[in-house]
């Protein structure tokens, strides 16, 4: 698109699309907080039988300040004090690097090793989006899948340790992905190969980005170090493609290490 129109266009789009997308959630995507649904539905009580029906929020006699400081100081509590939020913290952190490693010299890749225009490399951003959609729909089902199975096992009683086992996939292709995507572009094999590579590098990450992100809504947000230590890994892009070969700087990157479940004392 800046090829041919301003680059300002860039951000019209970007902001166009965003501002549809609002609208559409506030219009047509349903409320699913349970205590929101919940206090409707006493209030719908209360008016239809005119008897005090209250929910547990309705109730509570905490403030909102209260609630800020609860949902503030948790995070930062268990963050210092728990080595497996702190762990967690820093291989996602270390996955989100890797993220704008690939993006960023994804573009250039196409242009300088295989000589094709700025909108023709454009189009390889495709490979993200199916393996971003393909994570979210094999996500959705196996999830729940997973998730039921575990539960009947263990006596009906569900554990945030349940979602754990879908990072396998993820933790397997990622590898697999970083491979053939830096070892098909040093050695300049057809550019499909180097898309599938691609398609898997996002798939994994976002298999494995939301597996834990929906482990961390049960027990806390480690968005603060998660954002700190990919700003200190994104600073070596220029230099990790410019001294190292692709697969080589591939390779390195797979050299990472895992954490085997999320164990964590309540606060």
């Amino acid at each position: 698109m800046v090829q041919h129109v301003s680059w300002r266009w860039l951000f019209y789009v970007m902001s166009i699309f965003a501002a549809s997308l609002v609208i559409l959630f506030a219009l047509f995507l349903p409320e699913t907080h349970a205590q929101t649904l919940l206090s409707r539905k006493a209030a719908q009580l209360r008016k239809t039988t005119e008897k005090p029906f209250y929910a547990e929020k309705d109730v509570s006699s905490m403030t909102i300040a209260a609630r800020l400081k609860i949902t503030t100081l948790r995070p930062a509590i268990m963050l210092c004090t728990q080595p497996v939020i702190q762990l967690a913290a820093f291989l996602m952190g270390y996955q989100f690097g890797l993220l704008y490693i690939v993006h960023a010299t994804f573009a250039n890749m196409w242009i300088e090793r295989y000589g094709q225009s700025h909108t023709a490399s454009g189009l390889h951003y495709f490979a993200i989006v199916t393996g971003s959609m393909a994570a979210l729909l094999i996500e959705w089902w196996a999830m729940d899948a997973i998730w039921a199975r575990l539960k009947a096992r263990n006596a009906g009683v569900s554990r945030p340790e349940n979602r754990v086992p879908l990072m396998i996939p993820g933790t397997l292709l990622l590898p697999a992905g970083l491979l053939l995507y830096g070892w098909a572009a040093e050695k300049h094999v057809h550019w499909a190969v180097v898309d599938v590579g691609k398609t898997i590098i996002s798939n994994a990450t976002d298999e494995e980005a939301d597996v834990i992100a929906r482990c961390r809504n049960a027990w806390v947000r480690v968005h603060l170090e998660h954002n700190c230590c990919a700003i200190l890994h994104r600073g070596g892009i220029p230099g990790l493609y410019s001294v190292r070969s692709r697969g080589i700087s591939a390779s390195s990157q797979c050299l990472r290490l895992r954490f085997p479940n999320f164990r964590t004392k309540p606060v």
